[in-house]
């Protein structure tokens, strides 16, 4: 009996201990130095205009009842299905009228501008991959 006493109090003390020095464990896995460029936008293709051009603007609603907000692309601006590059081109063949697909934009925090569009899925045969 009095050795499962000493044990609980052994293992009080290795807690205790690790309770003082979990704090610069802790702080040393915050990275201040991270800083994020963009924030995501996530909607569906059913809520998105896309753009007819590379240079153009592209329309967003964060919801069926909710304002639209327009932002520009650039030939910068980068288009993926999955994990897949594709054109734009490509993008119109996927997103299909009528067919909601989880969506994610991506815009700049600095500007009105959006860096890429992502959409869940995965390719078919027929599209190209870049």
């Amino acid at each position: 009996m009095r050795r499962s006493i000493s044990l609980v109090a052994l293992g009080v003390l290795a807690l205790a201990a690790l309770g003082a020095n979990a704090g610069p464990v802790l702080h040393s896995l915050h990275h201040p130095d991270v800083v994020s460029t963009e924030r995501g936008i996530e909607t569906s293709s059913d809520l998105v205009l896309l753009p007819s051009s590379e240079i153009g603007n592209i329309t967003v609603n964060y919801c069926a009842q909710c304002k639209s907000v327009t932002y520009a692309v650039t030939h910068d601006t980068q288009y993926f299905v999955g994990s897949e590059r594709i054109t734009l081109a490509d993008l119109h063949h996927y997103v299909v009228p009528g067919e909601s697909r989880f969506m994610m934009v991506y815009v700049s925090l600095t500007q009105p501008v959006v860096r890429r569009v992502v959409v869940a899925g995965t390719l078919g045969g027929s599209l190209k991959r870049h």
